[in-house]
C-alpha cells in the first residue's frame, strides 16, 4: 500500500510538471476537459476499461490490479489538490 501511495504521488507530480505526459496518462485529462467530468472519474473508467481488455486477452488480474484500477484516479486527484499541484 505504501508503494501505491508513492506511485500516485509520483503521477500527480509528473503530470503537474507540464513537460508532457505519456499517451496513457493523457487520456483522462483530455476526456475530463472535453466532457466536463472530474479527472478521477474519467481515470477510473479508463483503468477499468483497460483492465477488462486485459481480462479478455487472458492477462493476469489480481487484487492489486483491481485496487489500482479503482483507486489511482481518486488518489492522483487527491494528491494534486492537497499538494497544490492542480487547482
Amino acid at each position: 500500500m505504501l508503494g501505491f501511495l508513492i506511485f500516485t504521488v509520483g503521477i500527480a507530480v509528473y503530470m503537474s510538471a507540464k513537460f508532457g505526459v505519456s499517451s496513457y496518462d493523457a487520456i483522462a485529462p483530455i476526456f475530463s476537459k472535453k466532457f466536463h467530468m472530474p479527472y478521477w472519474s474519467v481515470r477510473v473508467i479508463q483503468d477499468v476499461l483497460f483492465m477488462f481488455l486485459a481480462f479478455l486477452a487472458s492477462g493476469p488480474i489480481g487484487i492489486m490490479t483491481i485496487i489500482i484500477s479503482l483507486c489511482s484516479g481518486p488518489f492522483v486527484e487527491f494528491w494534486g489538490r492537497h499538494l497544490n499541484l492542480i487547482q
